[in-house]
Order: C-alpha cells, then structure tokens, then sequence
C-alpha cells in the first residue's frame, strides 16, 4: 500500500478526527481533518454552511478540498458524509484507507450534545439513516477496517498501525 497518504472514514462520532491526530504523532507526519479543512478555507463553521447554502454547496466544497488534501502527504481524517460523493470514492481508490468502525450505542454515546448538522433531531434515529445510506461506501473505498468501540483511541491506532505493518 502507498502510506504517503492514509485516509481515515467513518460515521460520524466514529473517532477519526482524534485517532488521525494520534496515528500522524506515531507515524511522525501531519495530520489534516477535512471538515477543519472546510471552515477554514470558507471562514465559517460548517452549521453556517450548511444553514446558508445547504448540503449540496457543503458537499462541492468538501470534495473539492479532498481532492486538495489528497495530494499531500500525511494523515486524512474525512467527513463522515464525504464518500456519498462517487468522485471522491474514485479518488480514494487504490489509496490507504482505514475504515473506523463502531456499533450504533458507541456512535450514539459520543455524538450526544452534537451541533452536527445531520443529526438533529432524533439523533438515534438520523445515526441509523446515516448509517444506512453510508456503509456499503465505506466496506467499498476500505483497504483496512479496525472495531472502534469504549476502548481508548491508542487501542484503534495500535490496530491501524499492525495493519500498517502487513
């Protein structure tokens, strides 16, 4: 596998953001999150985007600083909603990528007092829909998946980094 980039997907609250951080520091490299990415690039918080331009001008964005962020070396944490896009699922192909896996109860644990955009309202019942519509792109993008649960982060990046290693 080429490691001059690996990606990190998953559901939201599935921890990719803090386990990227902490597999960049092992592996000695920067660690970008897509979503970090986006509200610096439009000087706004991702609930301002998407209350002002909705979804569809939210995911053209994020596509576009993917495709940025994949040409530079290191750790890349994506958005949760990031592989609806079919263009980014092929620029993912042939890449490292980590799929961060955790049960419904975890995401649901983690996610509580959220200010995401997509779950509002009844977020068990939005986790699923997300969920649903989502986890045939991760398994289809996925060189590795590693079980996150209420275990410590260190735990997922000691998995992401034996993988590494095969």
């Amino acid at each position: 596998m080429n490691a001059a980039v690996i990606v990190l997907v998953g559901m939201p609250a599935s921890g990719k953001s803090r386990v990227g951080r902490e597999l960049a520091a092992a592996l000695g490299v920067e660690h970008r999150d897509s979503d970090s990415l986006i509200e610096s690039s439009q000087g706004r918080s991702i609930p301002e985007i998407f209350a002002s331009d909705g979804e569809d001008a939210f995911r053209t964005i994020e596509e576009e600083v993917i495709a940025q962020a994949l040409e530079l070396p290191g750790v890349l944490s994506v958005g949760g909603g990031a592989l609806i896009s079919a263009r980014t699922r092929e620029r993912l192909r042939g890449r490292c990528v980590i799929y961060i896996e955790a049960e419904l109860s975890e995401l649901l644990r983690r996610a509580a007092g959220s200010t995401r955009p997509l779950l509002a309202g009844n977020m068990e019942e939005r986790l699923k829909e997300l969920w649903e519509q989502r986890k045939d792109y991760f398994r289809e993008v996925a060189s590795v998946t590693v079980q996150t649960n209420a275990g410590p982060s260190q735990e997922v990046v000691q998995q992401i980094l034996g993988a590494l290693e095969r």
